[in-house]
């Protein structure tokens, strides 16, 4: 590291070059490791993983560069990736944060802190959920009132939508687009606007996927999205939370640090109105710290610009998917309007009604044992989850959709660099099995 010095003066011409090196080097091990990879599975049966990384050299390289420059908390790379974000969902603003239960936390809370929604509100959730899309709810004091799905696209269903949505007490719906499938974007607003029903849109499944072109996450007054390992593309960690609401975006980005309004403008009147405050240390709003780094913003930056390709590769792999599947009359995937383009999170698969919750479980082992990873498709029916025993909630109805899917679904990998020879392996040992 002394070469970087000269008499005590930095010198930033050779930095430039050593860190070129760096990134040669990061490439050079990747393309090795990728050659030493493909080496030993040669003539051998290799694993399909649910999942793959998006990283690349360029993210990588981005995240290193930043911690040698000791760029590390809330800074630029952070607002060029919000920028870069906004822009491409078409959107006013965009906050990044730590992870998408944080972004799903945040924007609960934030529309609480706004006074948009009030405890105790009801407030509409699919049955077909993930716990971090039910808890913020719960943790906020308001309560969840779970909807079935529907058995067309999976996603909810929009008549016990919009009978739900009559009464007086519930004020909004958060609405998850369901393994990088659109929901019906036209009747859902329709009901929205109908019933004057706040939207919030949980596309942590579907950073991409659009309604009658235009990009879900951008119809709702507050939209989330995870950049988890698992996710379209990855920070590490992370989340986004998009809203074309000035004022509310100001909102989420206090609450994101402490409750500080270190983000808010210079010419604000909380500034005037509290005058023997350092303004620097000046907090306006309740808050938490679920701020994203800046070496996982700069990765971010550059997992946008792949954004595109993966989401070519995945919906080329889904449409083989569903051309295998409506070649047999035993299975079934959820269906696709013509008004949606689904981005395929993964592939949910329904099985035949002979099976159970059991035999779906052995179906599972059984592709497991011969390389295959599978998953149940989200969490099943989370009203059946033990840890509603601990919140308040309420279900108007029988889930009959979600209850069918949480015990003869699975969900198969579909994603950026699945093969057509791994979903023929898939099917040759399905078409066995059944």
């Amino acid at each position: 590291m002394y070469k970087y010095f000269d008499q005590n003066n930095y010198d930033w011409e050779d930095k430039s070059s050593n860190l070129k090196d760096l990134k040669i080097l990061i490439e050079k091990y990747l393309n090795g490791r990728k050659e030493a990879e493909n080496l030993y599975f040669k003539g051998k049966a290799k694993n399909i993983k649910l999942h793959s990384s998006t990283l690349n050299s360029e993210s990588i390289f981005a995240a290193l560069e930043s911690m040698l420059e000791s760029k590390i908390t809330l800074g630029e790379g952070n607002s060029t990736y919000e920028k870069n974000l906004a822009d491409f969902f078409r959107v006013n603003n965009a906050v990044s944060v730590n992870s998408g239960s944080s972004a799903n936390l945040l924007a609960i809370f934030g529309l609480l802190e706004a006074g948009i929604l009030s405890k105790n509100d009801r407030v509409i959730v699919p049955a077909l959920s993930w716990s971090t899309t039910v808890f913020p709810l719960s943790q906020a004091e308001l309560v969840p009132v779970f909807c079935d799905q529907s058995y067309f696209d999976f996603n909810i269903d929009l008549d016990q939508l919009e009978e739900q949505a009559k009464r007086d007490d519930v004020k909004a719906l958060v609405l998850i687009h369901t393994y990088g499938l659109s929901a019906n974007m036209e009747r859902i607003l329709d009901i929205c606007k109908k019933y004057r029903l706040i939207l919030i849109e949980d596309t942590c499944e579907s950073m991409g996927a659009k309604w009658d072109n235009k990009y879900c996450g951008s119809f709702g007054l507050a939209s989330t999205f995870s950049t988890y390992f698992s996710h379209h593309i990855c920070t590490l960690e992370g989340g986004i939370v998009l809203t074309n609401d000035s004022s509310l975006d100001q909102v989420f980005r206090a609450m994101r640090s402490h409750g500080w309004a270190r983000d808010f403008p210079s010419d604000s009147n909380i500034f005037n109105e509290y005058q023997n405050h350092d303004s620097s240390f000046l907090f306006p709003h309740t808050g938490f710290n679920i701020r994203l780094s800046e070496p996982q913003a700069k990765i971010g930056i550059e997992q946008l610009k792949l954004l595109p390709s993966i989401l070519t590769s995945r919906i080329k792999n889904g449409e083989e998917y569903i051309g295998r599947i409506n070649k047999n009359s035993e299975l079934r995937t959820y269906n696709i309007s013509p008004k949606a383009e689904c981005v395929f999170f993964g592939l949910p698969l329904l099985l035949p009604d002979r099976f159970d919750y059991k035999k779906t479980l052995l179906l599972r082992r059984y592709l497991r044992s011969n390389g295959v990873e599978t998953r149940p498709f989200l969490c099943g029916d989370f009203t059946n989850q033990p840890a509603l025993k601990k919140i308040r909630y309420e279900k108007p109805y029988k889930c009959h959709v979600a209850d069918t899917l949480h015990k003869r679904s699975i969900a198969l990998p579909c994603h950026q660099d699945i093969s057509f020879e791994d979903i023929n392996k898939i099917f040759e040992l399905l078409y066995s099995y059944l």
